[in-house]
């Protein structure tokens, strides 16, 4: 059933019905209980010790390991920590002033922090989405629509698997502490707004001069958080962890066991400190008392075993490189190549979720030459004329960032070996390359300057 037959219902109530329909189970708020730290170990309940008014209660270790942050922010780090980059590979001056517009966009958007927001989110509660609009200041902006922002989201595919319309549910509060449940629902030809205030939806709807879907949708595969295949065993370690300190407290400081009473106990900073006892009666036979202290060695190793495996399922199954100082301690210098095979694994996986975001962050640039050459006024003011045609025909690409250091020293040295030693690099570019220099243009001026200085000195020079 298509968007268009949906509407063609005309009964707000049946709209709304056929359209606010999640077809995958999502229990979001807990797994943002997972992600926030709020885990069911916190309910384990404490030791009540004695009987009737004798009992007294004694509080139990209550671990929470938050892997599920953890997976969430190296997941997060590795994709985004570097911004993405946006390359014209059509340039002429006309295109450039197009490709500048929607750079300029998403500059003042700062979509390179709103993107890691959108992962983040992505990968806690399976899906959200960006909403873009324009104000009546006639500013193009973008809103995050997720779950922790009051949204739940309805997606619609046609028989093609075309998204041909997206509705967003939420509630606002009036002044007068009344609360007002709303349903808008965006498609490429109209705007659908729908509101309750309890008596019924009333809708409102206005034309859609974009053209297209103002929204981008990012669903996780999996339609489950992150962290959703090593839950059970972040459950499990989490109660191994909580006993296991339990134990600790018992055991942790050694008890004296005597065999029969001593004579006298050996006073406090005594040199030479004596323990006497008397003989004892054991079993009908005669023997001498003494003492010794009762400790626990060493915990059962099946148990040490089982933590150890679970920790290592959580990093594995994740592909989250487990970094943490006693791993890396003992490595020394390492070289790049090393380093990217270590985080191989971590690499694979965020290429497999370049797919969705990648996919949507195109999708977010052709949105935004819609919204530039479909509603002119959102440009008036500006010294910019841009036709449509230029817009269609822009071609835009991206490369997602890599914040995995490069080992610049060694891939040099090869180059120049493989070139025989040969200049490889000309200086503006290897100007450009020089972290060390701020303003590369700036420098590339300067050391032409040197250079003429240097050259009228030769000439002035008459040996």
């Amino acid at each position: 059933m298509n968007i268009e037959e949906i509407l063609a219902l005309k009964d707000n109530a049946k709209i709304i019905e056929k359209i606010c329909k999640d077809t995958v189970d999502r229990d979001i708020a807990t797994w943002q209980d997972q992600y926030d730290g709020k885990h069911a170990i916190l309910n384990r309940p404490d030791k009540i010790k004695g009987l009737g008014k004798n009992a007294i209660k004694v509080p139990v270790a209550k671990i929470v390991l938050t892997y599920q942050k953890k997976i969430t922010d190296f997941r997060k780090a590795f994709l985004f920590g570097k911004p993405v980059i946006f390359k014209l590979n059509n340039k002429t001056p006309e295109n450039q002033i197009a490709f500048d517009m929607i750079l300029d966009i998403l500059k003042k958007n700062k979509m390179d922090f709103f993107r890691r927001k959108l992962a983040e989110k992505v990968y806690i509660e399976s899906h959200v989405a960006e909403l873009w609009y324009i104000t009546p200041d006639k500013e193009v902006k973008v809103l995050l629509l997720s779950y922790e922002n009051g949204d739940l989201l309805y997606p619609h595919f046609n028989d093609y698997g075309d998204m041909d319309g997206f509705a967003r549910k939420y509630k606002t509060t009036t002044v007068d502490d009344k609360t007002v449940e709303h349903v808008d629902l965006y498609t490429k030809d109209r705007f659908y707004y729908y509101s309750d205030k309890g008596q019924g939806y009333v809708s409102d709807e206005i034309p859609n001069l974009i053209g297209k879907i103002p929204v981008i949708y990012y669903p996780a595969p999996s339609k489950k958080p992150i962290w959703f295949p090593v839950q059970s065993s972040i459950t499990t370690l989490e109660s191994r962890e909580s006993k296991h300190d339990d134990t600790n407290d018992y055991f942790g400081n050694p008890l004296l066991l005597l065999f029969g009473a001593p004579k006298a106990m050996p006073e406090k900073g005594e040199v030479g400190k004596l323990l006497q006892f008397d003989e004892v009666l054991i079993d009908g036979k005669t023997q001498h008392g003494g003492a010794e202290y009762l400790t626990w060695d060493e915990s059962p190793e099946s148990i040490k075993l089982q933590m150890e495996s679970l920790r290592n399922n959580i990093f594995t199954l994740t592909s989250t490189a487990n970094l943490g100082f006693d791993n890396i301690k003992g490595l020394g210098k390492v070289a790049a190549e090393t380093v990217y095979f270590m985080l191989l694994d971590s690499i694979i996986a965020c290429k497999n979720d370049e797919e969705i975001f990648g996919e949507g962050i195109l999708r977010e640039i052709n949105l935004i030459k819609a919204i530039i050459g479909n509603i002119v006024d959102v440009v008036s003011g500006k010294n910019y004329v841009v036709k449509k045609d230029i817009l269609d025909e822009l071609d835009i690409s991206i490369e997602f960032g890599n914040i995995i250091p490069k080992d610049a020293v060694n891939t040099i040295k090869s180059i120049s070996q493989a070139l025989g030693g040969e200049a490889f690099m000309s200086q503006e570019s290897a100007v450009k390359a020089n972290p060390m220099i701020e303003n590369a243009e700036e420098e590339i001026k300067n050391l032409e300057a040197e250079k003429q200085e240097v050259k009228k000195l030769g000439e002035s020079y008459e040996p």
